[in-house]
């Protein structure tokens, strides 16, 4: 959001990044409650919901539970038409089911988007591939120069 907002010179470099998450049956069963309850009693159970439904808002600390809600529950395909693609790096695990390059895929070849997709890379891959994913990032601020 930050980078299709703002004119900034800096190169970005995502990794598994929240575009549009997979929408599960336990989400849409929340959509569906969170449509019948009271909004008194939906803010009331958010937290706990998420504290049980996401191991990632479970571990993390509030800086990240406030992330979760700005931006992993937003669909954002429609920045990828609006930033400079020559500034942007996407590095995702093919076995990713949190945020799937699947669902991504189309929108990031149709804008052009650098990216990278890891064979056997799941969500954590930041700490399962890192020799990868720096010779990802390495090779993509090479081609910048």
């Amino acid at each position: 959001d930050y980078f299709a907002n703002y004119n900034t010179d800096a190169s970005f470099v995502l990794i598994s990044p929240a575009i549009i998450r997979a929408e599960t049956s336990r989400s849409k069963l929340a959509h569906l409650l969170k449509s019948l309850l009271p909004e008194i009693l939906v803010k009331l159970l958010k937290h706990p919901y998420q504290y049980f439904a996401s191991k990632y808002y479970r571990k993390g600390d509030s800086f990240l539970r406030k992330s979760y809600d700005l931006i992993v529950r937003r669909d954002l395909r429609d920045l990828l038409g609006r930033i400079d693609k020559k500034r942007l790096l996407l590095i995702y695990g093919n076995s990713d089911s949190e945020t799937p390059y699947q669902l991504v895929q189309k929108d990031v070849k149709k804008h052009e988007i650098n990216h990278f997709v890891i064979k056997g890379g799941e969500h954590s891959i930041g700490q399962t591939h890192p020799n990868q994913i720096s010779q990802a990032i390495y090779k993509f601020l090479s081609n910048r120069s």
